[in-house]
């Protein structure tokens, strides 16, 4: 079937993954802008979003009729899908991992702000790498469809470091969601969320393999599905946590014209707080309230909390703002 692989087929698989990655990302920000819980994470899933599009029309024109375009131009796309290729991916994982971020505490989180800048190094050297393999061997430049062989090289880099920072992805929200006293059926239901990262995983061993040995059509249709599935997948912990709040919650108390706490962190650049949050609280001591109006202006509408502090909560409104959300927070 892949031998049998046509322009036809890769456009639709193009076009389609992207509106759904497109639908699920916009859905993402309107939930977490409508409720006031718009933070980084949120920032560089619309960046991937936007990097996407762009990866989205450069392969558009890569499939057209290399006759229509000039020499310049053609190298100039040749070039950029693998540069968006890399941006994509990397941006839905460091949205994953801020997502992550903003749920943890005290040397949990400062470990894992530098893993987040070790992402960025480990994105700026694969991006370094694309340039010396495709300009080592600039004899693809003359072709009439000039495409870069990324060769044995750039898939053993891409699968190395895409297997580390997917483990790094899957390990850190279960450890943290592990030494909490959420019940069983809470550490499944958040370590299941966040445990889809390793679809993103299987997807990059797939791309490195139509790298290594198919190239063309079959490498491109490769890449528009990993590009896709990363950005997906790095929404699913809101998504799924966006329709467990209306199966679950009231949305009539939900105030729509007000911005939170969090959104007016972020726009103003100050450092985000943590905040007051859900319908189960969890606090260190192990006990656990539940609360019904969990709607509420600069608060975030989230299913469980960790608590750092040990002073108990009364009925209404948790006193104390040093909590974080470990399930729909995310």
């Amino acid at each position: 079937m892949l031998s049998n692989l046509s322009v036809h087929d890769v456009r639709v698989e193009n076009y389609v993954l992207t509106a759904v990655a497109v639908v699920v990302t916009c859905l993402r920000l309107g939930d977490r802008v409508r409720t006031g819980r718009f933070w980084w994470d949120d920032a560089w899933a619309a960046f991937a979003m936007v990097l996407l599009i762009t990866f989205m029309a450069a392969v558009e024109v890569h499939l057209q009729d290399p006759a229509k375009h000039s020499e310049h131009l053609k190298l100039v796309i040749a070039y950029m899908l693998p540069h968006l290729f890399y941006a994509v991916t990397w941006s839905a994982r460091l949205s994953i991992l801020l997502t992550v971020i903003r749920i943890s505490l005290g040397t949990m989180r400062k470990v894992l702000v530098w893993t987040g800048i070790l992402f960025l190094i480990t994105y700026l050297v694969l991006f370094a790498q694309i340039w010396w393999v495709c300009e080592d061997n600039a004899v693809w430049k003359t072709s009439f469809n000039p495409q870069c062989p990324l060769g044995l090289n750039v898939a053993i880099a891409q699968v190395i470091t895409d297997v580390v920072s997917d483990a790094i992805l899957i390990l850190a929200p279960v450890r943290l969601v592990w030494k909490t006293k959420l019940s069983a059926a809470q550490k499944v239901r958040v370590m299941a969320i966040f445990s889809t990262t390793l679809i993103t995983t299987a997807v990059s061993l797939n791309h490195a393999y139509f790298v290594l040995k198919w190239g063309g059509l079959q490498e491109a249709l490769a890449a528009i599905l990993q590009c896709n599935v990363c950005l997906i997948v790095a929404n699913l912990s809101v998504i799924i946590a966006f329709f467990f709040r209306i199966n679950t919650e009231d949305e009539a108390t939900v105030d729509t014209f007000t911005m939170g706490a969090t959104t007016r962190s972020f726009f103003s650049w100050r450092k985000r707080a943590p905040m007051p949050v859900t319908s189960t609280f969890i606090k260190t001591d192990g006990g656990v309230r539940e609360r019904k109006d969990v709607y509420q202006t600069g608060t975030f509408a989230v299913d469980t909390v960790i608590s750092n502090t040990h002073k108990p909560y009364d009925d209404d409104v948790p006193k104390s703002s040093s909590e974080q959300s470990v399930s729909d927070k995310v």
